[in-house]
């Protein structure tokens, strides 16, 4: 649903999506590596930053589903987290800390800085 209001070009109010957080909330360990991308993609095209607890459990469930992602889709992942958190020095360390978990690094090594 949210893929597709993000597709209209949809703009919701601030916190006018709390309901879809909480059924979001409870049902992100189920999501598969496609849907997280989706989700993802979708807060980012809705220009909607979610309650900082929606999104620590999505980056931490990205982190469990690393292996799993395609390129593109970690592309989407990483894009779409990037710009709900930026100017946020605080959620900013989200990315942060998926980008520099154990689970991502030999999954996505290209994704590091370079030295």
């Amino acid at each position: 649903m949210l893929w597709a209001l993000g597709r209209l070009g949809y703009r919701p109010p601030p916190a006018s999506l709390l309901p879809v957080e909480g059924s979001l909330y409870r049902r992100m360990s189920s999501l598969t590596a496609r849907e997280a991308a989706a989700l993802s993609w979708a807060l980012r095209s809705l220009q909607y930053t979610p309650d900082a607890a929606l999104l620590e459990q999505l980056v931490r469930h990205c982190q469990a589903l690393a292996p799993t992602f395609t390129a593109k889709e970690w592309a989407v992942v990483l894009g779409g987290l990037a710009d709900r958190v930026q100017g946020d020095a605080e959620r900013s360390t989200y990315i942060e800390d998926l980008l520099l978990s154990p689970e991502v690094t030999p999954a996505h090594p290209h994704t590091l800085p370079t030295q």
